[in-house]
């Protein structure tokens, strides 16, 4: 069976109920879990093991943003809005090319990018913390 080809524009970001644009082409955006889904203990004699299911599904969703994107703006307003209410936004990832999707419903900015100033725009990393990535 052959490959698919993968087309970065079939990977969609939605923070809120807006679509985000103008990622970095090197490195889109990525979710991280916190801990690991099963591990496992040895007893004291060695031989007995025991499964542990961790269900902390805590994780990070890393988003990079060429600076001179207007989906910087759409992002601060978010996390202005968040930062005055105290309430968390979603994110919502869809990924057409596998038709698989991930839904991080309470997201909060985890701080504000780094700047740098050069000839060529930059890129912005924005970290956002989620209660739990689906």
């Amino acid at each position: 069976m052959a490959n698919k080809s993968h087309d970065p524009l079939k990977n969609i970001l939605i923070i809120g109920t807006s679509p985000i644009l103008g990622f970095d082409p090197e490195q889109m955006f990525k979710t991280s879990t916190k801990e690991d889904v099963w591990s496992g203990q040895t007893g004291a004699d060695g031989i007995d093991f025991t499964w542990i299911k961790n269900r902390d599904l805590q994780g990070t969703i890393t988003v990079n943003i060429m600076k001179n994107s207007d989906s910087v703006g759409i992002i601060k307003g978010y996390v202005d809005i968040a930062d005055l209410t105290g309430i968390p936004f979603p994110i919502s990832i869809l990924d057409l090319n596998t038709n698989q999707a991930q839904f991080a419903g309470s997201c909060m900015l985890t701080k504000w990018p780094d700047s740098d100033y050069q000839k060529k725009p930059g890129v912005l990393e924005f970290v956002f913390l989620a209660a739990s990535i689906l």
